[in-house]
């Protein structure tokens, strides 16, 4: 149908950190529509385990093929009913830092961290928002992340290999912010990573 479906946000929770190789069972459902978007909920666990390592709320957003949003058609929501109801999408409002709290980087986008239609995929987006965290507390690329910690992210733009971004992290209380925009000053990205204290990077 030359249609598909953009990530317009997420909140992940990340209980456990999961060493590469590791193998993982992942449990995903439908829990809700709205007009032109839909909600996914998403469990992982590690394999024969019932304890759940990370969980995942991502709301979508769908697209026709000259990219505006567009209602699911009939046949999708024939498959899932009545059951998914509305939802209040997540948004990510940040409250802005005065000019000394904000540490910024600027960086180029590579080509590997871009999707097939051109644009950095939305976990590329966590990958600067957890190199951006590493950064703002002088820890190596190479070091754990704290858990359990929590993501959440609104993808505003699009950001194209070759275009170089601007990241804007600050503290905010208990959570850790991060605001990326392109050179025109055009916001791609808003997200909090919230961490206890005790456990911070350099805390």
């Amino acid at each position: 149908r030359e249609m598909f479906w953009l990530v317009r946000a997420v909140e992940l929770s990340v209980l456990e950190n999961v060493e590469y190789g590791t193998e993982l069972t992942v449990s995903t459902e439908v829990i809700g529509f709205r007009r032109v978007m839909a909600r996914r909920r998403s469990e992982f666990h590690l394999a024969g385990s019932e304890r759940p390592i990370a969980e995942a709320i991502t709301d979508w957003v769908l697209l026709n093929d000259a990219g505006r949003p567009a209602r699911p058609p009939r046949e999708i929501l024939d498959v899932f009913g009545d059951q998914p109801g509305e939802y209040t999408p997540l948004r990510v409002l940040h409250r802005e830092p005065q000019a000394a709290d904000a540490v910024h980087t600027s960086f180029g986008v590579r080509r590997s961290e871009s999707d097939p239609m051109a644009h950095v995929n939305n976990a590329g987006y966590i990958d600067y928002l957890d190199e951006q965290y590493l950064t703002v507390f002088d820890a190596p690329l190479s070091a754990s992340l704290p858990v359990p910690r929590r993501y959440r992210a609104e993808f505003v733009g699009s950001a194209i290999p070759g275009s170089r971004l601007t990241a804007s992290s600050w503290q905010d209380d208990l959570a850790w912010c991060c605001r990326l925009a392109d050179d025109g000053g055009r916001e791609m990205l808003r997200a909090t990573l919230e961490v206890d204290p005790a456990t911070w990077v350099g805390g």
